[in-house]
């Protein structure tokens, strides 16, 4: 977005309408079962990182 950042975020109600998951966000559970693995998988990618 208007940072060029990599947003993680937890997954919610209210981001809906706001964020696209795997475009504007990466969105993980909120127990943070799925959280390790976004994060390594987006370190080792960085050209996805970078979209």
């Amino acid at each position: 977005m208007a940072s060029h950042s990599l947003l993680f975020c937890n997954r919610s109600p209210v981001y809906e309408g706001l964020f696209e998951e795997d475009t504007h966000c990466v969105m993980f559970e909120d127990d943070l079962s799925d959280f390790d693995d976004k994060l390594f998988w987006y370190l080792k990618h960085h050209d996805e990182r970078e979209a």
